[in-house]
């Protein structure tokens, strides 16, 4: 599967979203694998990926 075939979300890497979106995610069914620098997230069971950034870098990742 190419890359623009995935969804990607961007989530807070830390904070108090952080691990609420995350949860959230888990309970919709996606797993997710975490590359080693730790700021992305492989979708294992489909085909969505998370990074995690900076809650100010949202807006301009998503626009």
């Amino acid at each position: 599967m190419k890359t623009r075939d995935r969804l990607r979300i961007a989530v807070q890497k830390s904070g108090r979203l952080s691990e609420a979106s995350q949860s959230l995610l888990q309970q919709c069914g996606l797993d997710f694998r975490q590359s080693r620098d730790k700021l992305f997230c492989f979708g294992e069971t489909h085909p969505v990926d998370l990074l995690l950034v900076r809650d100010d870098d949202i807006p301009g990742l998503i626009a």
